[in-house]
């Protein structure tokens, strides 16, 4: 039941955070339209995905984590997430029914997504494709079952992936906020994945004056301190091998090389600066510097936020 009164509480709680997320989500948008290097369509998408996800972290029914299968503290003390993500009960009717809605956003947008969603439309109509199926291999990280499909959905291969991942957001976000609960926030966690689902970080942020460093996840968007000189992705602490890149016309941003894997974490850093942190919008924002690094060969380990 100290479950269940917990859940409780976050729930009210998050309901508050929604609207203030609205808010702060508008706001984002309106200043990245002001931007030229994110294409105007393709924020008129994502502004529309953004609000539905919202809506539907407003009519959640996120079923109740089951406490034989957290990780005991002496587990996660080691390195192991509280609950690996294959194992996240998600609102599956709601996931459902905001991945319909997301395939008809995608099927009234402009080629070649909504060629790519008629394909996926018609795979459902014909009972080749299940919407659920999808959700769940996104949750269990299943490349394969995307990677099938990536040929017949033509310039837009990931839009299946895409849709499964915003489909599934709302859900594991909701349990991730329940579980986080678990999470000593005293303590920097020394692992390079997230100590609540096991999944790799998204984005980084430097706060405080002393600039500690919080990792976004990219599956459940838990926040959790790691060690700021380090990578995440390799071990790699030898300074030498840790540098980090700015743009000038990117203020507030960086990419955190390193040497040894040639692999990045964008980091924010807007500690002088009068905004507000929107991770999941900061690095859509920051697109510039991901093709910046691109072009340079060094490696994003995880997609956006968007799945792309």
């Amino acid at each position: 039941m100290a479950v269940s009164r917990r859940m409780e509480a976050k729930t009210t709680g998050t309901l508050m955070d929604i609207e203030k997320e609205r808010r702060l989500t508008t706001e984002k948008f309106k200043a990245l339209r002001k931007k030229e290097h994110v294409p105007a369509q393709l924020l008129d998408i994502l502004e529309q995905v953004a609000a539905m996800q919202l809506d539907a972290r407003e009519q959640l029914h996120q079923p109740e984590p089951d406490l034989k299968e957290l990780a005991e503290p002496v587990r996660r003390n080691q390195g192991a997430p509280i609950l690996p993500r294959e194992m996240f009960r998600l609102d599956t009717a709601g996931a459902a029914a905001l991945f319909n809605d997301l395939l008809e956003l995608a099927c009234n947008a402009e080629p070649p997504l909504s060629n790519a969603a008629q394909t996926i439309r018609e795979a459902i109509e014909a009972e080749r494709l299940a919407p659920l199926d999808a959700i769940e291999a996104y949750v269990a990280q299943d490349i394969d079952f995307f990677s099938k499909w990536e040929p017949e959905l033509g310039e837009a291969p990931r839009t299946l992936s895409f849709l499964a991942q915003a489909a599934a957001t709302p859900s594991a976000v909701a349990l991730g906020e329940i579980l986080s609960k678990e999470l000593d926030t005293t303590r920097t966690w020394m692992h390079g994945h997230c100590p609540v689902c096991g999944s790799l970080p998204l984005i980084a942020e430097l706060r405080d004056r002393e600039g500690h460093k919080h990792c976004i996840c990219s599956f459940c968007r838990s926040d959790y301190r790691v060690p700021r000189l380090a990578c995440l992705f390799c071990g790699e602490t030898a300074q030498d091998k840790l540098t980090f890149i700015t743009a000038e016309e990117e203020p507030g941003f960086r990419l955190d090389l390193c040497h040894s894997c040639k692999t990045y974490l964008k980091t924010l850093d807007f500690r002088q600066l009068d905004r507000r942190s929107l991770p999941l919008l900061d690095d859509l924002d920051s697109l510039a510097l991901d093709i910046l690094a691109a072009k340079d060969q060094w490696r994003r380990a995880t997609f956006s936020g968007w799945g792309f």
